[in-house]
C-alpha cells in the first residue's frame, strides 16, 4: 500500500451534537459518504458535495460551499475533528500487514535484511537457459519475485504494510 492509499473511507458523520459549530451547519441529519481513494481535504470535500452537499442542499444553504459546510459538519461531530484529523484517524485505522509476510520467509527477517544488505542470492540470480540439459529456465525471476508482485496487487491495496523498525 503506498502512502496514499486507495483506502475504503466510509464516513459517517452523526448530526445532532449540541455545539456552537452546530449552529454554523446548514444540513442536518447524518450522513455517509463512501468512496475509494486518497483521504485529502480535495477528496474530501468533492466527494462531500457529490454525494451529500449537492443532493440535499437547501435554501439554508445558500452562500454556503460544500467544504464550509463540511468543516461545519466535521466540527459539530462528536468528537469534534477537523478534516486533516479525520484523514490521519482513517489511515491510522487501515488493517496492517506485517513486513515478514511478503516473501514468508521468518519472523527474524534474516533474509530481508540480508537482501536489502546486497547479500542475498536474489541479487546474484539472472535467468537462463543454459543451466540445464533440457534448455528450460532456471531461477526464473517472475516466479521468485511473485510473492512480491502478489502482495502489492492484493493485500496492500486495502490494507498498511507494517515496516520494519
Amino acid at each position: 500500500m503506498k502512502i496514499s492509499s486507495r483506502a475504503l473511507a466510509y464516513i459517517s458523520i452523526l448530526a445532532g451534537a449540541s455545539s456552537t459549530a452546530a449552529a454554523e451547519k446548514c444540513l442536518s441529519g447524518s450522513f455517509i459518504l463512501e468512496y475509494e481513494g486518497d483521504c485529502d481535504r480535495e477528496t474530501l470535500v468533492e466527494v462531500f458535495n457529490d454525494q451529500v452537499f449537492g443532493p440535499a442542499k437547501s435554501s439554508a444553504c445558500d452562500g454556503v460551499t460544500a467544504e464550509e459546510e463540511l468543516v461545519a459538519q466535521l466540527a459539530a461531530a462528536v468528537p469534534s475533528t477537523t478534516i486533516e484529523e479525520f484523514c490521519a484517524n482513517i489511515y491510522k485505522s487501515q488493517p496492517e500487514v506485517p513486513f515478514t509476510d511478503i516473501l514468508k520467509k521468518d519472523e527474524n527477517m534474516t533474509y530481508e535484511k540480508a537482501f536489502f544488505l546486497g547479500h542475498s542470492s536474489l541479487q546474484e540470480e539472472v535467468e537462463t537457459t543454459y543451466e540445464t540439459s533440457d534448455g528450460s529456465a532456471t531461477s526464473v525471476l517472475k516466479e521468485d519475485g511473485e510473492l512480491v508482485r502478489a502482495h502489492y496487487q492484493g493485500s496492500a491495496q486495502t490494507k498498511k504494510t507494517e515496516w520494519p523498525k
